[in-house]
């Protein structure tokens, strides 16, 4: 919706994990960014890893990956508060690889 943004929020329980991800936009464009909170309390302060970046997937998707190297909540915001007119459908595909055995983790 004009205004509103979605936060997917990973549980990253091993360090060096992978944070994978796939999105598009059905018309248009959204602002994407990735986020940091970790588990300790020198560590518990929200941390912006990518910062927000306007992405326009309508003719390709967007493709990236994320070394997690500390343990703790990752969380990947799409945002579309700039918009005043025009919603958004936006398709997607997460997931963590584990550093150990490469096993992926997959939410969509």
């Amino acid at each position: 919706m004009p205004f509103c943004k979605q936060e997917l929020t990973f549980e990253v329980k091993e360090e060096n994990s992978f944070l994978q991800w796939e999105f598009e936009t059905k018309s248009r464009d959204i602002d994407f960014s990735l986020l940091f909170r970790g588990e300790s309390p020198e560590d518990y302060k929200l941390v912006e890893l990518i910062p927000k970046q306007r992405t326009d997937t309508s003719d390709e998707a967007e493709k990236g990956c994320f070394k997690c190297e500390k343990v703790g909540q990752y969380t990947i915001v799409f945002d579309n508060s700039y918009s005043w007119f025009h919603s958004k459908e936006v398709y997607y595909r997460v997931g963590i690889r584990n550093p150990r055995n490469n096993e992926l983790y997959e939410s969509t």
